[in-house]
């Protein structure tokens, strides 16, 4: 769920990015279903980059291990 608190989640669509474009709204089929790339939250944005380092730091542990 969005924060709705940060400059993302009250940001506009910006009617060029590739999601916009498949919006209906902007004579798209609505096949992707995301939000505009500008309205992205800050906040999940910032908690995705932590698991992702995570994800990444126990892969590195995994190979030392294979080695």
């Amino acid at each position: 769920m969005r924060c709705g608190q940060c400059a993302g989640c009250h940001a506009i669509n910006c009617g060029t990015c590739r999601f916009c474009k498949d919006m209906p709204q902007f004579g798209g089929r609505g096949i992707m279903r995301q939000s505009c790339e500008k309205r992205k939250c800050e906040v999940i944005a910032a908690e995705e980059e932590v698991k992702a380092e995570e994800r990444r730091v126990e892969r590195e542990a995994a190979d030392k291990v294979r080695q």
